[in-house]
């Protein structure tokens, strides 16, 4: 996870220099300056709409494949030594 989240920034520094843009403030703040007429035209409600409700249906539906442990508990798991030791 750290390596994506490096990755990202610096990603972010290279797209800003490149661009001659401050993107982490855009980030930060949610306003991005451009020219009249660059923005985005119209809201996409309907897609949002979509991916929330895939997002909230793989939350509901991920416990029913039966991957997660009895107890629901991914994080602790325990080992068992099969030697007679």
């Amino acid at each position: 996870m750290l390596v994506v989240v490096v990755l990202h920034v610096g990603g972010v520094i290279v797209s800003s220099m490149m661009q001659r843009e401050n993107l982490a403030h855009a980030m930060v703040t949610g306003y991005k300056s451009s020219a009249s007429g660059e923005g985005i035209s119209r809201a996409y409600t309907w897609p949002g709409v979509i991916m929330f409700v895939a997002v909230v249906a793989f939350w509901i539906g991920y416990p029913a494949t039966g991957l997660l442990p009895a107890g629901g508990n991914a994080a602790h798991t325990e080992q068992h030594d099969e030697d007679d030791d």
